[in-house]
């Protein structure tokens, strides 16, 4: 049956048999283009499709149970080794399998990469954010770390993603519509001594979003990252399990007493920053949320003031003196 408003819409009244279930009656509005509500924009804000890495622990999981929480968003949680997603399932509570769903996720390994992201295309057509937050961490004399341990830390830290990045920015480009955003470090931003090849996989990341996101901008996809300094995770317990090495147990054997001694002064002064500074994974997410929601987020977000002092420092200071002398300073 068709109906004409005074308005200028016509209202038809459908029948749609849903099987051998029920009928249902649907009333369908057409709206005339000379209609005096030609100018009225009715939307339906569709749920974003979001892909959070590394959600067994810490920041990931927290990022992905609160962020499923929410109803604009549906989630997919993934993670490295499927053996350890208790601790999410538990958490995401009513949500899993709703608006959070699990997938396994190595980021070195490409075929997963691939995998994953055709998974959520079939099911949903799309991934409106992406969340960057795998990584390994390691605290090592540099000269000590065995090559096949940086191959590992820079495809953790910065193949791994940037490649995961490859496989969802087309979409993007197409829809006109999207978000990276990376989960970083300060370590990213100052190099810290015994950190080198996290530091510098760190670095490289930072350049990566930072070169992209003008283009990305020019489609409509805008690029952050968090900058976050100590955060109460098993961060530092996982860099242990992965052979990583760990703070000045992992310092060879062999290396020069020298050498040994500043790692320990090292370590001494980033367990003390970790006790006085962590921020929680809560406090983390709340900004995760917030760049999420922006219309036109920053580049870069620090995550306390003690990594706003540390990057205020650094980028006040163009010759670089500043950061290597207050390096040495903690060394001492």
């Amino acid at each position: 049956m068709l109906l004409q408003t005074s308005g200028g819409a016509e209202v038809k009244e459908t029948s749609i048999s849903l099987g051998a279930y029920e009928t249902i009656n649907v009333v369908c509005f057409r709206f005339s283009i000379t209609s005096k509500i030609k100018n009225s924009r009715i939307l339906k804000m569709a749920q974003q499709v979001v892909l959070i890495t590394g959600c067994s622990t810490g920041m990931g999981l927290d990022f992905a149970v609160t962020m499923a929480r929410n109803e604009k968003y549906i989630v997919y949680a993934s993670m490295r080794n499927l053996a350890k997603k208790s601790e999410l399932e538990k958490q995401a509570g009513d949500s899993l399998n709703k608006t959070l769903f699990i997938k396994q996720l190595d980021v070195t390994k490409e075929d997963e990469i691939i995998s994953v992201v055709a998974d959520i295309h079939a099911e949903r057509q799309r991934i409106d954010i992406l969340v960057n937050n795998a990584g390994f961490g390691q605290f090592n004399a540099c000269e000590k770390v065995p090559i096949e341990k940086v191959r590992k830390i820079f495809e953790g830290n910065v193949i791994g993603p940037t490649r995961l990045c490859q496989e969802v920015i087309s979409g993007m480009k197409e829809r006109k519509s999207g978000r990276i955003i990376f989960v970083g470090a300060g370590m990213g931003l100052v190099g810290y001594p015994f950190n080198e090849y996290y530091s510098a996989a760190k670095f490289a990341m930072e350049g990566f979003a930072e070169a992209f996101a003008p283009i990305g901008r020019h489609f409509n996809i805008w690029v952050s990252t968090l900058v976050p300094g100590p955060v109460k995770t098993t961060f530092i317990e996982n860099v242990k399990m992965n052979d990583l090495g760990a703070f000045a147990e992992s310092i060879d054997a062999d290396a020069d007493e020298e050498t040994k001694k500043l790692a320990g002064n090292m370590s001494g002064k980033m367990q003390k920053v970790i006790g006085s500074e962590s921020q929680s994974p809560e406090d983390i997410t709340r900004l995760l949320l917030e760049v999420a929601a922006t219309e036109k987020p920053h580049l870069r977000y620090a995550t306390s003031e003690a990594m706003k002092k540390l990057m205020s420092g650094k980028y006040v200071d163009v010759t670089g003196d500043g950061v290597v002398d207050r390096m040495c300073h903690i060394l001492s």
